[in-house]
């Protein structure tokens, strides 16, 4: 489990090189990638959560961590939790419902395809529910300026 946080935690440094992150915020957002596949590890294995749940909550934690980053080094939330998103992307379900399309093995397409949707839909809810808390309230407990608006 350690590797695959490790791996997560530099597969996310790796696409924040990629996507444009400025260099100060690689270390965070490498931090929130690992710290997001070892949610869904935890979820998965000591939980015996189902993959979705265990995404969502996943995707709970990163979205929290990415509006705690963000208020505390003053820039957009989206450097951050498109960054830690990556390790729970749902690439292998879209790469077998593809593959099973092209191999004419429909009744697979379509278990891998709805479980794909499955997957996408419980990240898009997890963010839903993290921004729908006030920005308030992350200003007013991680703020590093001294107003605290």
């Amino acid at each position: 489990m350690i590797e695959q946080i490790i791996c997560a935690f530099f597969g996310t440094l790796a696409f924040s090189l990629i996507f444009g992150v400025p260099r100060k915020y690689f270390l965070t957002c490498g931090i929130i990638g690992g710290i997001s596949w070892g949610v869904n590890l935890a979820g998965i294995h000591y939980a015996k959560m189902s993959p979705v749940i265990a995404i969502f909550c996943a995707t709970i934690c990163v979205a929290l961590l990415a509006r705690i980053a963000s208020v505390y080094n003053a820039c957009p939330a989206t450097v951050f939790i498109i960054s830690g998103l990556i390790p729970l992307a749902p690439g292998t379900n879209l790469y077998w419902t593809v593959y099973y399309l092209v191999t004419d093995q429909l009744p697979n397409a379509l278990s891998s395809g709805i479980e794909a949707i499955k997957l996408v839909v419980a990240i898009v809810l997890g963010i839903a529910l993290v921004f729908e808390l006030p920005n308030k309230l992350f200003t007013v407990l991680f703020s590093r300026r001294k107003d605290r608006a």
